[in-house]
């Protein structure tokens, strides 16, 4: 048998699971093959966290007047894992901005016509089973819209939009826009990156050769995937941050590097 059909074949395949495989193959097979068990870290937690207060508000579940402290009941529910060690404060500073902006909160629900709210969404694409979970679909002045909720920083150092960044967060917005018009038969016109900590949105245009290459890409990644014999592990220094703090099953992993603090590891003999 080539590759690892046997376990492949019946996996459901999703733009986070490409994800991993692309960041780090050793985590996809820990992951998805081996099935070790998965941990949150504090990013994921805290995003969650954000995604809930406004699911729950578009739904009609939350009051716009009770968002803030539904945010901070939620929170020592939601986050179980250490805050993280640097940036020194980030944790205070992500938790203060979010307080800010569900304050600050300019989004009537009821302006707009809301279309699907975190719908579980599933479809065969040839013999690959795809998943997806889109955070909002909504129409606003005759335009359907696709947005996506972010709790990273949109901007580069110098304080300009991050092109790089939104072009790649656009590829499962792009894929989640296919998958919509065949499961729902809602076309898509326009996508929107929503980062709450900066209530930055930012609109992407697109045009459904868009949609297509990005729908080639993906899945040329599955066949990638189905195709592979070898899991080496991304634990060189250029992935140090994922490998301490975002991989979800470094706990199994025998490669994982271990931290030393900048100001020790000139003592550490070669």
């Amino acid at each position: 048998m080539d590759g690892n059909a046997f376990f492949t074949d019946a996996m459901n395949f999703s733009f986070s699971n490409i994800g991993t495989f692309e960041q780090c193959a050793y985590a996809w097979k820990l992951t998805y093959i081996d099935l070790m068990e998965r941990k949150g870290n504090w990013y994921s937690e805290f995003g969650n966290l954000c995604h809930d207060v406004m699911e729950k508000y578009i739904a009609g579940d939350i009051d716009i007047f009770n968002l803030t402290s539904y945010f901070e009941e939620q929170y020592p529910v939601y986050i179980a894992s250490p805050e993280p060690p640097f940036p020194r404060g980030i944790a205070s500073r992500y938790y203060q901005e979010m307080l800010d902006f569900f304050d600050n909160l300019d989004f009537d629900r009821e302006a707009y016509e809301i279309l699907s709210v975190e719908k579980f969404l599933s479809i065969v694409i040839g013999d690959v089973s795809v998943i997806a979970k889109p955070d909002l679909v909504y129409i606003k002045d005759g335009k359907t819209i696709l947005l996506d909720y972010k709790t990273s920083k949109p901007f580069k150092q110098n304080g300009k939009l991050d092109e790089k960044k939104i072009k790649d967060y656009s590829k499962q917005l792009l894929l989640y826009a296919y998958i919509l018009q065949k499961v729902s038969g809602i076309k898509i016109d326009l996508l929107q990156l929503w980062f709450l900590r900066y209530n930055e949105l930012v609109a992407i245009p697109f045009a459904q050769e868009d949609i297509q290459a990005t729908l080639d890409d993906f899945l040329a990644g599955v066949t990638k995937i189905k195709e592979t014999t070898e899991y080496p592990a991304n634990n060189g220094k250029k992935n140090e941050f994922f490998c301490q703090t975002l991989c979800s099953v470094s706990d199994a992993c025998e490669f994982k590097p271990v931290y030393v603090p900048k100001d020790l590891r000139e003592f550490i003999p070669e």
